[in-house]
């Protein structure tokens, strides 16, 4: 039996940090310029149309919880630990670990991007929090 081996063409999960203008931490996704599909992580090719035109695409900062679980037995993580699938609305569904009580998530709920500051090495520097309800287009907090 062979050891699994990561796809060759994943371009490692990457956070584009926030700005100091007050501007959310999102993720780096990928998009390909030949067919338009979106991908996170990014990927050098295509897995649509194996095109090889994939440029970088901010993703997030928030999305909306499609499912997720907490997990009470790991042999590489502290546990209980809560991950979940979040729906961006650039168009991928990322699995992510989720931060805080996980009876405060609910399913098609929004979720918002934060820098991990629970993880080590091993873990993304990202995760999701819940949020609170989108508002409207220019309206203020």
């Amino acid at each position: 039996m062979s050891e699994p081996r990561p796809l060759a063409d994943l371009i490692p999960p990457e956070v584009v940090a926030p700005a100091h203008d007050g501007q959310p931490a999102r993720l780096l996704g990928g998009e390909c310029r030949e067919c338009g599909t979106r991908t996170f992580p990014r990927r050098a090719t295509c897995p649509r149309c194996l095109g090889q035109d994939v440029v970088a695409l901010p993703l997030g900062p928030r999305g909306t919880l499609y499912a997720h679980t907490t997990v009470h037995v790991s042999a590489t993580r502290p546990v209980p630990y809560t991950i979940g699938y979040v729906d961006l609305p650039e168009g991928p569904r990322v699995l992510a670990s989720l931060h805080g009580d996980p009876a405060s998530y609910r399913h098609d709920e929004p979720v918002s991007l934060v820098i991990d500051t629970e993880g080590g090495d091993d873990r993304p520097g990202w995760a999701f929090v819940p949020a609170g309800p989108a508002r409207p287009e220019g309206e203020q907090s």
